[in-house]
């Protein structure tokens, strides 16, 4: 494949794993940094399993 490379993206679905170039590849970037604005940090989602855990049991 000659250079410049494409900007390629993989995406792992139940479905079994994609590539996605280019165009859609703008559109699945915000969605990742939008998740990644959205989670909780390490600690944060410890404590939040260890409540439900404990809620649960």
């Amino acid at each position: 494949m000659p250079e410049p490379y494409p900007q390629v993206a993989y995406v792992d679905t139940s479905a079994g794993g994609i590539y996605v170039e280019a165009e859609g590849l703008e559109r699945l970037t915000l969605k990742f940094d939008r998740i990644r604005t959205d989670s909780l940090d390490p600690a944060q989602s410890t404590d939040l399993i260890s409540a439900v855990v404990d809620e649960l049991g």
